[in-house]
């Protein structure tokens, strides 16, 4: 039977986040404001995780959410699909329009294209791989794949725009699928553009129907964003970000051509160039971000102080709170905490007190794994415990 987990929590922190927000509105000082906008979200969190360790209890409530978030889900991989299918059609349009225009701005975003093609199928196999994981192979489950892929994904795009604007490619850093994949339309871009200027042979020519469908294109690409944006699964919000900034691209990719025919010629493959430039900072950025998540980074402080807080209000016995670790396994948390109990308590009541404190902690949504280690004094260092690498 699984004891009560709520049973005894007994707050330590009675201000609620509208009186911190209060506060925060009277304040002159932009520093001081900004303090109590972050205890108030912090308290915020605070409620939000003591709701979520109440769950463990399965009531029609719990279930009924519990259904919910496997309907979400169910949603969230049929929207990935009709993604992907999409960003296939999208693909050949845009290779009709550059056929028939000869715009190398609008090149460009065939390359976006090609690599969404590419960034659709790779978060289809993360996702399956998840799903389908064996557990004697994997007994952690697979979800570090996600950072990964999304790492892998960033890669792909920078890779692919650093080549349509630089005028070498070090092939010694390019894994030979990748160099199928993104590179095959990203060489043309380049090559193509400076070919151009340099003989003067710059020509655009843009019909109805061409601007047709790169403005459905944008419209497209925007309706797939709003939807995308509103899930909070990790791999929906890259493709989120991913339809953003395929709706900047396409449209600032119809304004150059449009100038090109228009105003001065050159604009078009000088545009081409300058969207590359935005799409590798993008991309070069989410690359920085899951590097760190998939080298272990630790968690924000307010993180650890949501941890704490859990320890706080768990058990009256328990003396002292040690150590709280946390840091990035996958997108997620994985959590060691140190605490301290009283040596004449019996290793049933160690055990269930610290049983129960994991099962509290990884029941909080942003928790992938937790570690609760009991100790009776703090004559030592937790850090000596284990073999530094």
């Amino acid at each position: 039977m699984v004891p009560n987990l709520c049973k005894n929590v007994k707050p330590l922190i009675t201000t609620t986040p509208a009186f911190m927000e209060r506060a925060a509105k009277v304040q002159s000082n932009s520093q001081v404001r900004r303090y109590y906008w972050q205890q108030a979200e912090l308290l915020r969190n605070f409620e939000k995780d003591q709701a979520d360790m109440c769950l463990i209890h399965r009531t029609s409530t719990s279930y009924k959410e519990e259904l919910d978030e496997k309907s979400r889900a169910c949603i969230a991989e049929r929207l990935a699909k009709a993604t992907l299918l999409l960003n296939v059609s999208l693909l050949v349009l845009k290779a009709i329009v550059v056929y028939k225009s000869g715009s190398y701005a609008v090149l460009s975003n065939v390359v976006d294209s090609a690599v969404d093609v590419t960034s659709g199928l790779i978060i289809w196999w993360v996702s399956e791989a998840i799903r389908t994981r064996d557990l004697h192979i994997y007994p952690r489950g697979r979800t570090r794949l996600e950072p990964l892929a999304l790492f892998l994904i960033a890669f792909i795009m920078g890779l692919a725009c650093l080549q349509a604007s630089c005028h070498f490619i070090s092939s010694k850093l390019i894994i030979y699928f990748i160099q199928l994949i993104a590179c095959l339309f990203a060489l043309q871009v380049i090559f193509k553009s400076l070919e151009a200027i340099i003989s003067q042979t710059v020509e655009t020519y843009l019909e109805k129907s061409t601007l047709m469908i790169m403005i459905l294109t944008v419209l497209t690409k925007f309706t797939m964003w709003t939807i995308c944006k509103r899930f909070s699964d990790a791999n929906l919000q890259i493709l989120a970000k991913d339809h953003f900034n395929d709706c900047i691209s396409n449209f600032f990719g119809i304004l150059f051509a449009m100038l090109g025919q228009y105003l001065w010629n050159y604009l078009d493959p000088l545009g081409a160039i300058l969207i590359s430039a935005h799409l590798l900072c993008t991309w070069i950025e989410t690359a920085s971000e899951q590097v760190s998540i998939i080298s272990g980074k630790t968690a924000s402080p307010f993180i650890v102080s949501r941890l704490i807080k859990v320890c706080l209000d768990h058990e009256p016995s328990l003396r002292h709170i040690e150590t709280v670790l946390a840091y990035h396994y996958g997108l997620k948390y994985l959590v060691e905490v140190h605490v301290v109990l009283d040596e004449q308590l019996s290793l049933k009541e160690a055990h269930d007190i610290s049983e129960s404190l994991q099962r509290k902690m990884e029941n909080l949504q942003y928790v992938e794994r937790a570690f609760v280690h009991v100790d009776y004094n703090l004559d030592h260092k937790p850090d000596d415990e284990h073999k530094s690498s």
